[in-house]
């Protein structure tokens, strides 16, 4: 009788058994941890080059509009059109609230740049007077963002 082919014996359960050898393959990953780290390591590299994409966004005319529809594309890729556009939407609404209490506080500021997946910020060019001037600025998004 031959390795592979096992006896038959009626009302028996019969077993294969495998030995392992040192040339077997790992089992594949499953599609969670790949997808896992990829995120992870794109989180790094977008962490260590994040401050070069912001400063090279502002060097633009239109760093606001162009940074938005960046963004919107990003989000679009992995969540679809509507969300990224009311994903986006909600982070235009809040970062204009810190702006309009900006302007109304004299407090001049820059534009409006939006990173993928990091959200948004807009840059105070001046610092307020005090903490009252800060803390109000600070609660601007919120507050627009919540009517």
């Amino acid at each position: 009788m031959l390795n592979n082919q096992l006896p038959n014996f009626q009302g028996t359960t019969q077993f294969r058994i495998y030995h392992s050898s040192p040339n077997q393959k790992p089992p594949p990953r499953n599609r969670f941890t790949a997808g896992l780290a990829g995120l992870a390591t794109g989180s790094v590299i977008l962490a260590s080059k994040g401050k070069y994409l912001i400063s090279a966004l502002k060097l633009t005319k239109f760093a606001s509009l162009s940074s938005m529809i960046l963004t919107v594309g990003a989000y679009t890729a992995f969540y679809g059109f509507p969300y990224a556009v009311g994903m986006t939407s909600l982070i235009l609404i809040h970062e204009s609230g810190h702006a309009l209490v900006m302007k109304r506080m004299g407090i001049p500021f820059s534009p409006m740049v939006f990173v993928p997946f990091m959200g948004a910020a807009v840059a105070m060019k001046k610092q307020p007077r005090d903490a009252y001037q800060e803390a109000l600025v600070a609660f601007g998004g919120p507050v627009l963002g919540s009517l």
